[in-house]
């Protein structure tokens, strides 16, 4: 077993879509975590008024995977993926704009998160089909490192950024756009590029 999943961890294929997929997924988290410091700490709102707003990034992800369905029987899964995350840099690069310009709205958050969510509406399930397709006979084993990695790099995020942000607007977006960067960065280097 050990061997297996060592030899899994040295495809270069395989970690390309992991690590796509884990910093795509760490704005999810980050935001998830952020958020109710940022939206009932510093804009003042109530947590049932939070929970509600955190419903509507929801819409982002349904529409994202809708998309996201349609798109690649025509595009492939890695051109679908990479277009997503052109979605998780530019959902932040909103939401960096937005919060300075309007400091004390929620829209400013909300809406930017929903561009975010639906990038990874997209991306999710085609990094997931790629990183599976990688090693057919090791399915199981394949889709146990992208959920682990998923949940190990967005929690070693999210314990960064609670330790070197003031937990104001700005600083959420400018975490989320770090990890849309990265998602993007290697998703069009490498994901699809890359042999296993």
């Amino acid at each position: 077993l050990l061997r297996s999943l060592a030899g899994l961890l040295r495809s270069s294929a395989l970690m390309a879509y992991v690590s796509a997929n884990g910093f795509a997924y760490s704005g999810i988290l980050l935001f998830s975590a952020a958020a109710p410091q940022v939206i009932i700490g510093h804009l003042g709102f109530t947590a049932s008024a939070f929970a509600l707003l955190l419903a509507l990034s929801t819409l982002g992800f349904m529409a994202g995977n809708a998309v996201s369905m349609r798109m690649v029987c025509g595009h492939g899964v890695d051109r679908t993926a990479r277009l997503g995350t052109l979605s998780l840099l530019a959902g932040p690069a909103l939401m960096i704009a937005a919060t300075q310009a309007f400091p004390g709205a929620w829209a400013a958050l909300i809406l930017p998160q929903m561009l975010y969510t639906f990038g990874w509406g997209m991306v999710q399930p085609q990094m997931q089909a790629g990183a599976l397709s990688t090693h057919p006979g090791r399915i199981g084993q394949a889709s146990a490192l992208i959920g682990f990695f998923q949940l190990a790099i967005a929690g070693l995020i999210v314990a960064i950024f609670s330790r070197l942000t003031d937990g104001l607007p700005f600083s959420l977006a400018l975490g989320m756009a770090t990890c849309g960067a990265v998602a993007l960065v290697i998703a069009w280097s490498f994901v699809g590029r890359v042999k296993a």
